[in-house]
């Protein structure tokens, strides 16, 4: 019993010490307006030169609208977690 729950604990950290890296696809902490002029309605309409220099052209990092501005781009900031 006891040299099954040593195997099984060797298992468990061998399993975990091979684990990649974890990079979420959206850094949460940190965003920036950009097109501040613009009217957007959906995402691809901020695709422009201001959102996309901020969001070092990763379009996934780019969105249009909030709760209280539902027509303003921002972007996630990468990097910034």
């Amino acid at each position: 019993m006891k040299l099954g729950l040593v195997f099984l604990g060797a298992y468990a950290l061998t399993s975990v010490a091979g684990l990649p890296q974890h990079h979420p696809p959206l850094p949460l902490l940190k965003y920036e307006w950009c097109d501040v002029d613009k009217t957007c309605y959906k995402d691809e309409d901020c695709y422009e030169k201001d959102c996309l220099t901020k969001s070092k052209w990763e379009t996934y990092l780019i969105r249009c609208g909030s709760t209280w501005w539902p027509h303003s781009c921002w972007t996630f900031i990468p990097n910034s977690a």
